[in-house]
């Protein structure tokens, strides 16, 4: 039995009816379905997958040619001030300097700048970080972990699957020997999967013996 209430000279159905998905064919409810609206798509991304015919995407590029959005070229903040700030103006931005740029390259790379590390940087609180912190977010570490990608040409060294979410693996854990940390030989790319089954992953480096 289905049960619904009226809204807007509507009656919205519930539960009791099960709709069939025209995408992938799976059974879903809907409290959205109403006797003159019945859902034809389980989720979003179904609708979105749907099937649409050549006649009907001529159809649509036809109703959108000649067609401007009605806001083009329109001022619509000009001489007034907007509710959330800048959102929606136009801010002319100067061109970076030469020594801009240089400074940015190098930051992007992890390699900071003498005038803004360490207690000349606007966040030093006493250098409280750890110094294995300190490590891993160094500009070298970086270097090293995108060179053993590039000597293993992305590819897991497990089991040889290429691209995707890899990581950079120390043969001998980052913990254990600090000299071996940035050693380009002692890394190498495996996929996440293979990653968690090496016998170093996570806290099982702590009963690896050198």
């Amino acid at each position: 039995m289905a049960y619904g209430f009226k809204t807007g000279g509507r009656v919205a159905i519930y539960s009791a009816i099960e709709f069939t998905c025209e995408t992938c064919k799976c059974k879903f409810k809907s409290k959205n379905a109403y006797k003159s609206y019945v859902p034809k798509f389980c989720s979003q991304s179904c609708w979105a997958k749907r099937k649409i015919s050549q006649e009907t995407r001529e159809k649509q590029s036809a109703a959108k040619l000649g067609k401007e959005p009605w806001n083009k070229s329109v001022a619509m903040w000009k001489d007034r001030p907007h509710p959330r700030g800048t959102l929606g103006m136009k801010i002319d931005k100067k061109p970076y300097s030469d020594e801009t740029k240089k400074r940015l390259s190098l930051s992007h790379r992890g390699i900071k700048l003498p005038d803004r590390s360490g207690e000349k940087h606007w966040n030093w609180q006493g250098g409280k970080s750890s110094e294995t912190i300190r490590a891993r977010a160094s500009g070298e570490y970086k270097n090293w972990r995108r060179s053993v990608f590039e000597g293993d040409d992305y590819t897991c060294q497990i089991c040889g699957m290429r691209g995707g979410y890899l990581h950079a693996d120390h043969i001998v854990p980052f913990s254990v020997d600090k000299s071996k940390r940035f050693d380009i030989d002692n890394g190498r790319t495996l996929c996440v999967t293979c990653h968690r089954q090496t016998e170093t992953y996570g806290t099982k480096a702590l009963n690896y013996a050198v």
